[in-house]
Formats: C-alpha cells, sequence, structure tokens
C-alpha cells in the first residue's frame, strides 16, 4: 500500500492509502482484542514467575536450597528430599507447570520473535542449577514484558499508519515490524540470544494442553 501523510493541526501522521477501511476495521479489531488477552496472561505469568523466583531465591540473589540434582534424588528416595521442604518443593513444581501451561496457551497462534519465544519455552524449578534458574527468570520476564507491551506497539502503529493492514516506509508489514521491535525490545530488557533445541518443559506444556482439548 502507499504511504500518504497528513496534517491535522499542528499534528503530521502516515496513512496507508487503497485500503479498505471495512477490512481495516476489523483487522484491527481482532488484532487489538488478542493482544489484550495475551498482555493479561503475560502479566498473570510475570506474577507466577517472581512468586517462583520468590521460592527458588532471597532477596539476596543466594538460592533457597541447592537445586539442579533435586529431581534424580527424589526419583531414587521418593517423597522425602534431604534439606528440602517437601510442601515448598511441591508448590514450586505446581507453579512451573501452570506456568508453562498457561504460557503455552499465551502463545497459541502469535507471531512471535524465536528468541523470545524460546525465552518462554522453560520454565524454573528445582530439577535445575541455581545459575540456569537465574538466566531462565532473567529471559523469561523479558519474553513476557515483550508480549505485555504488545497492546502500546499496536496503538503506536495505528497511530502513525492508520490500520494494521497495509505497510511502512520501509515496506514491513505489521507483523514483519512487530517481530523487529518485539527482537530489539527483548535484547533492551536484558534477553539473551537463545538456543534452537526446543525445551522438554514447553513439549510437556503443549502435551498436555493437548490432552486437555486445548490445542
Amino acid at each position: 500500500s502507499d504511504i500518504q501523510t497528513n496534517k491535522i493541526g499542528n499534528t503530521t501522521y502516515n496513512q496507508n492509502v487503497n485500503v479498505d477501511p471495512i477490512l481495516a476495521r476489523q483487522a484491527d479489531k481482532d488484532v487489538i482484542l488478542k493482544s489484550r488477552d495475551q498482555a493479561i496472561m503475560a502479566n498473570d505469568s510475570l506474577r507466577s514467575l517472581e512468586s517462583i523466583e520468590n521460592s527458588l531465591f532471597d532477596a539476596k540473589g543466594n538460592p533457597r536450597v541447592s537445586t539442579g540434582k533435586i529431581q534424580n534424588i527424589r526419583e531414587s528416595v521418593g517423597q522425602y528430599v534431604p534439606f528440602v521442604n517437601s510442601a515448598n518443593y511441591q508448590n514450586v513444581a505446581s507453579k512451573s507447570t501452570k506456568l508453562s501451561l498457561d504460557i503455552a496457551s499465551m502463545l497459541k497462534g502469535q507471531t512471535s520473535d524465536k528468541d523470545v519465544e524460546r525465552s518462554l519455552q522453560a520454565v524454573p524449578g528445582y530439577d535445575k542449577t541455581p545459575e540456569a534458574n537465574k538466566r531462565i527468570i532473567k529471559d523469561q520476564k523479558a519474553g513476557l514484558q515483550v508480549v505485555a507491551e504488545m497492546p502500546k506497539f499496536i496503538s503506536a502503529w495505528r497511530n502513525r499508519y492508520g490500520s494494521t493492514i497495509g505497510t511502512d516506509e520501509q515496506g514491513r508489514t505489521f507483523d514483519e515490524a512487530y517481530l523487529d521491535w518485539q527482537s530489539q525490545r527483548f535484547k533492551q530488557l536484558g534477553g539473551k540470544k537463545q538456543p534452537q533445541s526446543s525445551s522438554s518443559d514447553q513439549q510437556k506444556a503443549i502435551e498436555e494442553l493437548k490432552r486437555r482439548g486445548k490445542l
């Protein structure tokens, strides 16, 4: 689509021309509603992640218990794990499972930058080392924050181009520009490039959602 520069009073804005206004309004409505739902889920997941983090680390960032080998120990000795409060273990395990399921549901049908998506595919827990948990938590916070800020990106795009249908000055579609913004914002928030291997945590979550008929 062509971009036309208009001016109302002292405000200058760009607008895509040759775009069906009815189609544009419907497309915008769908994108806005979906982004709001995903932002709500992202903020809920951020709170869940902070709760897990507080269970794993104290206020100074020190691990509350030695993690990493606990899963294997637990499988070999049963319910009792030395130096680990069983109720706390179950609490973290339950929250981690729920977080993974919530994120899998949130990502359903969403256009996501690969690093952002991969950052959300692992969850912290007692089966990982403190160092791994800290990295997962930091990257996951960045990824969830990106999703939570999507409504702001949509608003800025629509204010500049009029609709999510069409292209910007660089010829990018809304989805292409959104992916670029995700990548940049993820890095700004401290997220790191993610390994390409898929996470077993996310695969388990996807299988569980399929079992429940939600995927």
